[in-house]
């Protein structure tokens, strides 16, 4: 059995092909409605304040993952952790901790993510794996193609005794 060789390196514009053809999605927050460039889109990330860090998660230099630390708060040391992936990859423990190294290195205390309880029971068992305890539990949280789901925001606290 191959191990998984997972590798988190700042995105850049090669590899935002990859975040708008395979995953069919560009969940960040873009300034305008308009359609952007693979240039824009690469500027925007790398000019944004920083309180934002956007990487893709390679495994054997194939990209599998785009992590993005958001909403970073340097001076209470929280992030939110957003990760878009295949989760049909088998990969979402190994990318959730690839993720946690990074806060890490970052030297923050308190990483926070959500996740639609319904669609992503492997996501949140990655989660978990990975130390992740369940905040709080919004119902009727997310409104998507007719349906109310219930989301869960889960937190990871890293160098404190909370448990």
């Amino acid at each position: 059995m191959v191990k998984n060789k997972l590798t988190l390196e700042p995105l850049d514009k090669n590899s935002l092909i990859f975040v708008v053809t395979k995953m069919n999605k560009l969940w960040l927050d873009l300034p305008a409605k308009r359609k952007h460039s693979l240039y824009e889109l690469h500027e925007w990330l790398n000019n944004r304040h920083s309180n934002m860090r956007a990487h893709i998660v390679r495994n054997n230099k194939a990209p599998v993952a785009v992590v993005l630390l958001k909403n970073i708060n340097w001076v209470n040391r929280h992030v939110w952790l957003e990760i878009m992936s295949d989760s049909e990859s088998g990969l979402d423990e190994d990318i959730t901790r690839a993720a946690i190294q990074e806060v890490r290195r970052l030297n923050l205390r308190k990483v926070s993510t959500d996740v639609i309880l319904a669609d992503h029971s492997t996501r949140i068992s990655a989660l978990e794996e990975n130390g992740f305890k369940i905040e709080v539990r919004k119902r009727q949280g997310h409104f998507a193609k007719g349906v109310f789901k219930t989301v869960l925001e889960m937190a990871l606290f890293l160098g404190t005794d909370y448990e």
